[in-house]
């Protein structure tokens, strides 16, 4: 009697050997290379010359904040840019977001995309550790707590307005305003967000798809803001905080700046440092399957992945990365993924966290 095979192996085999070499390219990450809300305002003798001058300041600007956003404290002044020719050799594309313009006037608000690869080779050419690592989102909860009861959706609540207006959403950790609509008022409320009501703090979490609740409860305190700070994920309590600032604007940064820092912080990598690992991953389904490739496609320090071995149920792969296990075991987990010993303690297993 002929063997009777799984309907599912051959289908797995195609699609994993979509990751042999030949197949697809290496991982990708999330685009951390593109850089948007850039205000410039030119006058030259022509309006022309004025957008191209004000193009010029652009991607000036947006290249100064790449640098902040990817490399560590004070080594931003080790990467040096000869000239505006050089710079413009290093953006792939950009766009106009807003822009109104005369005669000899050009003001616009412009969004920059960088080449990846030529960014990479000139910090790893400068000696510079880098991090292009993305967080899973932080969903933001601004409490006001002025003069009568606090307020989360309701006006006024100057306090998440400030945040809607500097709000962080392509940056290595994504900072999310809610909407402020219907659902968001049925999901959670200023009291329930104080009192860390943990039924209103996951429904807020899943409709965003974030991996934690920031609750940012301000007061005013004569001319300053003090803003008491709570973080939460899987509903626990993971930090807490109390900054000061001279007003809500200021106090967004105060918020936002220190926990950007302490992520760039745990992931910065140099050149060279490529590790390979092999590991099991558990596969049950296709489905199952595209979805943890997608993960993984969207860790950067991820170099290369290939197929090792296949049988039913499980993929042997080798993954190549950069940086130390640490920082690859932290960037996996922002995806909903874990490594971990397997049980006699002889190799790794890959799967999604709690199946989701």
């Amino acid at each position: 009697m002929a063997e009777r095979r799984s309907p599912l192996l051959p289908a797995l085999a195609v699609l994993l050997a979509l990751l042999l070499p030949g197949g697809a390219s290496r991982a990708g990450p999330e685009d951390a290379y593109t850089v948007g809300g850039i205000a410039v305002d030119a006058t030259a003798e022509s309006a022309a010359a004025a957008r191209e001058k004000a193009i010029a300041q652009g991607q000036r600007e947006a290249f100064r904040q790449l640098l902040h956003r990817l490399v560590g404290a004070g080594a931003a002044d080790r990467v040096q840019i000869a000239d505006d020719a050089m710079l413009a050799g290093l953006v792939k594309d950009f766009a106009v977001e807003e822009e109104r313009s005369s005669a000899v006037r050009y003001i616009a608000r412009l969004r920059f995309g960088f080449d990846r690869e030529a960014v990479r080779q000139l910090l790893l050419d400068s000696g510079v550790r880098f991090t292009e690592e993305r967080s899973a989102p932080i969903v933001v909860l601004p409490v006001w707590s002025g003069d009568g009861a606090p307020t989360l959706w309701e006006d006024p609540n100057p306090w998440r307005e400030a945040f809607a207006r500097e709000e962080r959403g392509d940056g290595l950790v994504p900072f999310l305003v809610p909407l402020g609509d219907v659902e968001d008022l049925g999901a959670v409320n200023a009291d329930q967000a104080l009192n860390a009501d943990p039924a209103a703090l996951a429904a807020i979490a899943d409709r965003y798809q974030a991996g934690e609740v920031l609750v940012a409860e301000a007061v005013p305190e004569g001319n300053q803001v003090s803003v008491v700070v709570r973080r939460f994920q899987d509903g626990a309590l993971i930090s807490t905080d109390q900054v000061r600032a001279a007003d809500v604007t200021a106090a967004v940064a105060a918020v936002t700046d220190p926990i950007e820092q302490d992520w760039k912080a745990q992931n910065l990598v140099g050149g060279g440092g490529e590790q390979t690992i092999t590991v099991s991953v558990p596969v049950t389904s296709l489905k199952d399957w595209a979805e943890i490739r997608r993960r993984l496609q969207s860790v950067s320090s991820l170099r290369s992945m290939s197929v090792r071995s296949l049988s039913r149920g499980l993929a042997s792969i080798d993954i190549t990365y950069a940086g130390d296990q640490r920082q690859l075991e932290f960037a996996l987990a922002q995806r909903q993924l874990t490594l971990a010993p397997e049980a006699a303690g002889l190799g790794w297993v890959l799967q999604r966290r709690g199946g989701q």
